[in-house]
């Protein structure tokens, strides 16, 4: 079966939630970017898997980020 319609739509959903600044676009784009390295991989493409991983580890970091600027907004004090 063919998912990579359901995946366009997690990474379309994605960016929309980026677009209205949600939190929720990075979980969005890691689980798309999951599931495209698998079928990538599947489809013996390595090296458009390695760019899927690569942005996984940037929605990754986002999502730190992001975490980390709320606690710092709520905590002033702390801020480094």
């Amino acid at each position: 079966m063919d998912y990579t319609a359901l995946i366009v739509a997690i990474s379309f959903y994605g960016s929309f939630l980026n677009a209205r600044k949600k939190r929720g676009c990075f979980v969005m784009w890691i689980t798309s970017g999951l599931l495209w390295a698998i079928v990538d991989v599947l489809a013996a493409k390595y090296w458009r898997m390695l760019l899927d991983l690569v942005q996984v580890s940037f929605s990754i970091y986002g999502l730190w980020n992001w975490k980390r600027k709320e606690v710092n907004d709520k905590n002033p004090s702390k801020m480094p």
